[in-house]
C-alpha cells in the first residue's frame, strides 16, 4: 500500500545525511577524545530519523508501531552516547570503566525487548489520526513509556550539564568557549524540541527535527571551531600517547585541561578545575609575558625519586589574538641531568687523577735528576784521570735519561683534553718551534698564510711541532729539507696542516708503529716523541695520520675537523 508524503521528510533525510556523514567522520577520528561516544551519538539520531521518516510514510497502526518499536533503541542509546562523549570531551574518562559504560545501555536494552514483547506496557489504545495534514500514530502512553522517557532525559541532561560546566569554566578562553557553547545548543535543541511536543500535545515528534539540528550545531563545532584538532578535545596521539606532560591553563590560572601524563606527575591526582598554584606552586612567577614563550627547570618528587622537568610556558591566542591561555609542557630531562652530574663527578676524578699525576711526575722527575746530576758531575771530575771515550758514553746516556725524564713529563700532560683552545697563528707557531730545533744541516719551507689560524692550546701545540721537527733531523742521516704548509679542500670547510720532509721516510710496515710508546729506529731516541704528538694531537680533537711525502720522505697530516 502506497504510503503518504510529507515535507517533513526534506529535514528528517537531510538531517539523517549529515548525521551520518559526520559520524564517519567521527570514527575516522577514533583515536581523539569524545570521537567515538560522538559517533555513536550521531549514527543513532541518524537512525532515529530514518524510522521516523518511515514510520510518518506509513499509514497504519500496526506498521507505525514497528518503526515506533525500531526508534526507542535509537534514542535512547543516543542519549547515553551523549553522555559517554560529555564524560571524554570534560576529561572524566576515570568514570568510564568498562562495565559503567556497559550499564549505562542495560535499561535502553531491556526497554527495546519489552516494547517488542509487550508494547502494551508502553503504549494503550494504538490508532491513527490526523494532525498537521498527516495520518500519524496516537497511543495512550503508559508507565514503561515514561521510565524510559526519564532515563533518557535524565542522562541527556547530565551529559549536558557536564558540558555546561566546561563553558562556564572555561568561558575565558575563546577557543574553548565556542565549542562548548555549540555543543550545549546542540544538545538542548533536541531536549527543547522534545518538550515542545510533549507540552503542546503533538503527536508529530519535534525531537526529530532537533537532531537534525543538532547535526548541524555539531558540523559547526567540527569545521568552525576544531573540535577534532583544538583542546580540550586533543588527538590521544598527539597528548596522551606523548611523553611528555602537558596542562592547558586559562587567564585566571585554573587548569581546563590535562594529559595523563601530566597527572603522574602530579601523582595521579585529577588535576582538572584544581588552581595551577595548587598544583604547580612554580608557575606564576616563572609565567612567561602573556605574549612570549618561557622555559625552566622545574624538579620534582615523583614516586620514589627525583625527576627534572624542562618546562615550556607558551601563550594560547583566541579571539582578537587575545591571550586565552596557556600550555604548560613537561618534558622529562631526568636522564640527561644523571648524565650531566656523571659527567660532572667524572671530569672532577679526571682533574683530581691529574693533579695527582703532575705531582708524581714532578716528584719522579725531582728524585731522578739528582742523581742524574751527581753522575753528571762525577763524569766530569773523570775527564781528567779517565780516557775520554770511557767518560762520552755515561754523558751521553745521562743526556738521553734526562731528554727521557722531560719526554715522560710532556707525555703525562699531554693527554688532557684542550677545554679551552685560542686563535693562535699558525705561521708564529711554527717559526718559534723551528727556532727551538733548528739545525745547521736542515732547511725549513714554510708555506703558511699570515692569517692562516687554529683554535688550539699553544704550548702543547708547539710540542707537536718542535717533535715531528726533531724527528725529521734524527731519522736522517744526509741534509733534509723540512716543508709546513696548510691544505683547505675545495668546497669545504676543513682546514688542516702538514710537516713532510725529503729524506729516505717510513716504511709502509712501520707506520701503523711510529706512534706506539718507547717506538724507535734511532738508538740514541726515548721513543715517547712521536706518542706525545699523538696525544697532543688527538687531546685537540684532530687526528694525525702518517704517510709519504712528495720528495719521498715522510709526511704528517694533522687533520683539525677529525677527516682524514
Amino acid at each position: 500500500m502506497a504510503g503518504q508524503w510529507t515535507l517533513f521528510f526534506i529535514p528528517l533525510l537531510a538531517g539523517a545525511g549529515i548525521l551520518f556523514s559526520l559520524a564517519a567522520l567521527a570514527f575516522k577520528n577514533s583515536d581523539t577524545r569524545g570521537a567515538t561516544p560522538l559517533g555513536g551519538y550521531l549514527v543513532a539520531t541518524g537512525l532515529y530519523n530514518v524510522f521516523y521518516a518511515l514510520q510518518l510514510w506509513t499509514t497504519t497502526p500496526e506498521g507505525s508501531l514497528f518503526w515506533s518499536q525500531m526508534q526507542l533503541p535509537m534514542w535512547s542509546s543516543a542519549a547515553v552516547f551523549g553522555l559517554l562523549f560529555g564524560i571524554e570531551y570534560t576529561n572524566r574518562e576515570t568514570w568510564l570503566r568498562r562495565s559503567r559504560a556497559g550499564a549505562l545501555f542495560i535499561p535502553p536494552a531491556i526497554a527495546t525487548v519489552l516494547y517488542f514483547l509487550q508494547p502494551e506496557l508502553f503504549f494503550a489504545n494504538v490508532r491513527m489520526r490526523e494532525e498537521l495534514s498527516l495520518v500519524v500514530m496516537a497511543a495512550d502512553k503508559q508507565t514503561a513509556w515514561w521510565l524510559i522517557i526519564a532515563y533518557g532525559y535524565g542522562v541527556v541532561l547530565l551529559g549536558a550539564a557536564l558540558i555546561s560546566l566546561r563553558f562556564f569554566r572555561s568561558i575565558r578562553v575563546g577557543q574553548f568557549r565556542g565549542q562548548a557553547l555549540l555543543l550545549v545548543v546542540g544538545f538542548a535543541a533536541t531536549i527543547g524540541a522534545n518538550a515542545l511536543q510533549n507540552s503542546l500535545g503533538f503527536q508529530v515528534s519535534f525531537a526529530s527535527l532537533g537532531f537534525a539540528v543538532t547535526g548541524i550545531i555539531v558540523y559547526l563545532a567540527v569545521f568552525r571551531f576544531g573540535l577534532f584538532t583544538s583542546v580540550p578535545v586533543a588527538r590521544r596521539k598527539v597528548l596522551g600517547d606523548m611523553a611528555d606532560g602537558f596542562l592547558v591553563v586559562d587567564t585566571g590560572n585554573q587548569i581546563i585541561d590535562a594529559n595523563q601524563q601530566a597527572r603522574e606527575i602530579f601523582g595521579g591526582r585529577p588535576v582538572i578545575d584544581e588552581p595551577i598554584e595548587a598544583v604547580y606552586p612554580a608557575y606564576e612567577q616563572e609565567r612567561a609575558q602573556e605574549n612570549s614563550q618561557s622555559s625552566h627547570e622545574y624538579r620534582r618528587r615523583v614516586g620514589d625519586r627525583d625527576r627534572f622537568f624542562d618546562v615550556q610556558v607558551s601563550p594560547v591566542s583566541g579571539i582578537g589574538g587575545r591571550v586565552d591561555a596557556h600550555v604548560v609542557r613537561f618534558s622529562d630531562i631526568t636522564e640527561r641531568k644523571e648524565r650531566e652530574r656523571e659527567l660532572e663527578a667524572t671530569k672532577r676524578k679526571l682533574e683530581r687523577s691529574n693533579e695527582k699525576l703532575d705531582q708524581f711526575a714532578g716528584m719522579v722527575s725531582h728524585d731522578l735528576r739528582n742523581p742524574l746530576n751527581v753522575i753528571m758531575g762525577r763524569a766530569e771530575l773523570l775527564r781528567a784521570e779517565a780516557p775520554v771515550e770511557h767518560v762520552e758514553p755515561i754523558e751521553r746516556n745521562v743526556e738521553r735519561m734526562e731528554t727521557m725524564i722531560d719526554d715522560l713529563l710532556t707525555l703525562a700532560r699531554a693527554g688532557e683534553s684542550v677545554d679551552d683552545p685560542e686563535p693562535i697563528p699558525l705561521a708564529n707557531v711554527v717559526a718559534d718551534s723551528w727556532a727551538a730545533v733548528s739545525s745547521d744541516d736542515v732547511e725549513l719551507d714554510m708555506d703558511i698564510p699570515d692569517d692562516e689560524v687554529v683554535e688550539a692550546d699553544d704550548d702543547r701545540l708547539r710540542h707537536v711541532f718542535e717533535n715531528l721537527f726533531r724527528n725529521a733531523i734524527e731519522h736522517n742521516d744526509s741534509p733534509v729539507t723540512i716543508r709546513v704548509g696548510t691544505l683547505s679542500d675545495e668546497g669545504e670547510s676543513v682546514s688542516r696542516f702538514y710537516i713532510s720532509d725529503d729524506g729516505t721516510g717510513i716504511p709502509k710496515s712501520d707506520r701503523e708503529q711510529v706512534f706506539e710508546h718507547g717506538y724507535t729506529t734511532n738508538t740514541d731516541g726515548t721513543g715517547f716523541g712521536l706518542s706525545i704528538v699523538e696525544e697532543i694531537v688527538e687531546a685537540h680533537g684532530w687526528n694525525i695520520s702518517v704517510g709519504e711525502s712528495d720528495a719521498g720522505g715522510a709526511r704528517f697530516d694533522v687533520h683539525t675537523t677529525g677527516q682524514s
